[in-house]
């Protein structure tokens, strides 16, 4: 088996160079294609493609985190998924989604407060019980002091999650983006986007759900 080496001309100073390094390597390449040489190239190319700053640029990503599957509730209500979605209308839906039975709630607010957020939350206890645990990014208002005091004085956990992390929040996130299209749709027809919301609310909550096999409700 024929192996070919990268000549002792081609060095780290040049492949640090930015493009100019990047066309010198790959006219060596086009050269050692005519020639055959003895030494072995394997650990002196690693070497050079590591020290070169377009080649590492232009490399595949790295592979993602792994995510770890954790256990999943055993009760309604013990554990929930919340997350924002704004809405054409100066307004935003707060949906909190059961992790349990994929039961959601969706509440609209004007504003994104911890003072708009706090009322809904008491409410949905009102009717649904205590939560056990609570799920949500770690932006505003999540992240705010108002917001661990009124979960602590409730004995309920905060779970903060990386924003916009699909894989961490994902059945809320999937349930959010459902809602999206339907307020799209809505706006391009023409129709009152709170009036649809509730529409599909009702629909999806009497479907076979695809992961537990039964109606959220």
């Amino acid at each position: 088996m024929r192996r070919e080496s990268i000549p002792s001309t081609v060095n780290k100073e040049e492949t640090q160079s930015g493009d100019t390094g990047l066309t010198t390597l790959r006219l060596h390449a086009m050269q050692q294609q005519q020639e055959v040489r003895p030494q072995p190239a394997d650990q002196q190319l690693e070497e050079v493609v590591r020290g070169c700053a377009v080649c590492q640029a232009s490399g595949p990503p790295d592979p993602p985190v792994p995510v770890i599957t954790e256990g999943g509730p055993t009760t309604p209500w013990e554990r929930v998924s919340t997350d924002f979605r704004s809405l054409p209308v100066r307004s935003h839906m707060l949906v909190v989604e059961n992790d349990y039975s994929r039961y959601p709630e969706v509440e609209i607010v004007h504003s994104t407060s911890v003072g708009a957020v706090i009322p809904k939350m008491k409410k949905l206890m009102a009717t649904h019980g205590l939560f056990g645990e609570v799920r949500t990014d770690n932006r505003p208002p999540f992240n705010s002091r108002e917001w661990a005091e009124f979960l602590r004085s409730r004995n309920t956990r905060h779970r903060l999650l990386t924003p916009r992390w699909l894989q961490a929040n994902g059945e809320v996130e999937h349930f959010v983006k459902t809602l999206t299209k339907v307020v799209r749709i809505a706006v391009a027809e023409s129709e009152n986007v709170e009036s649809s919301i509730y529409t599909s609310l009702r629909e999806y909550r009497v479907m076979h759900h695809a992961t537990t096999g039964v109606a959220p409700s």
